[in-house]
């Protein structure tokens, strides 16, 4: 009995292991064809998707939220009085 029992914990203890082994997918159809009408919602979507992101404004501009605080003329009266203490 003890030797029964000790083969059905090996088992129980193996059986996760062993699945996750196999490799099968039901829910995925890789040869399934798409249709015309499905094509052409697609390509609608695709397009509606690119005219949105080109509505957004450009993210590349670099933003100074003190550049109005400070001025452009402080920063150029500085490097002079610098320069001419030298």
């Amino acid at each position: 009995m003890r030797i029964f029992l000790t083969a059905m914990a090996i088992v129980l203890l193996a059986t996760p292991a062993y699945s996750q082994g196999l490799n099968m997918n039901l829910m995925s159809n890789p040869g399934k064809i798409k249709t015309q009408e499905q094509a052409q919602q697609e390509t609608e979507r695709d397009n509606a998707y690119q005219s949105a992101i080109k509505k957004l404004p450009n993210q590349n501009t670099k933003a100074d939220p003190w550049g109005n605080i400070r001025g452009g003329a402080a920063q150029s009266s500085q490097t002079q009085s610098r320069s001419g203490t030298r």
